[in-house]
């Protein structure tokens, strides 16, 4: 992954962490896509799930690559433990998902 993009995942990451409890509680944050049930809108809460989701992938992801785990290993996962809600079933998104994690990592 490249130093600019590095950084710029760094800063949503500390804006969603640190930047969200500086808006009002009753904001509503729009996401752009979703799972049906859960919508495209969501409060502060669920940016914050939504910042653990993405801090799961890349853990998930930099643990196989320490690992020494290839990359087909790496996603051949149906659903990212401790993220329940988030499993939808096939054709399920995931392995495509940590299959990008995994190439922005290793370039």
């Amino acid at each position: 992954m490249s130093t600019a993009r590095r950084s710029e995942c760094a800063r949503l990451g500390a804006a969603a962490g640190g930047g969200a409890p500086q808006f009002p509680a009753d904001a509503i944050y729009i996401f752009g896509h979703g799972i049906a049930r859960f919508g495209v809108t969501g409060t502060r809460d669920d940016l914050l799930i939504m910042r653990d989701l993405l801090t799961a992938l890349l853990e998930h992801v930099q643990q196989g690559i320490a690992a020494g785990r290839t990359k087909e290993l790496i996603v051949a996962l149906d659903n990212l433990p401790g993220f329940p809600d988030f499993h939808v079933p096939a054709p399920n998104r995931l392995p495509g998902i940590l299959g990008t994690v995994y190439d922005e990592l290793v370039s």
